[in-house]
């Protein structure tokens, strides 16, 4: 399931931004969105472009689960329940 999303706001710091959009993610849904190394489990990806006033925001939950192979390295895994745009909207 992929989401688009706009978030009105600015940034000084995109590296950090992003972050903090991640961590909040990731700990109100419960699952992974980034991969710290070859071979961890995520549950999606994440991308936002930074612009001045504001944040466009591209979710995609994986629909299958997925081993390792010559396209990625890390494990994809379909979330039990894989939440709403509003929920998703609640938190960024």
């Amino acid at each position: 399931m992929k989401y688009n999303l706009i978030k009105k706001t600015s940034c000084d710091d995109p590296v950090l931004c992003s972050h903090n959009i991640i961590e909040k993610l990731e700990s109100k849904l419960n699952c992974k969105l980034h991969a710290d190394k070859k071979n961890d489990m995520v549950n999606g990806s994440l991308s936002i472009y930074h612009s001045n006033l504001e944040h466009q925001i591209t979710i995609d939950f994986y629909d299958k689960n997925e081993e390792p192979n010559s396209k990625h390295a890390t494990i994809f895994k379909k979330l039990n329940d894989i939440p709403t745009e509003s929920e998703i909207k609640k938190i960024v």
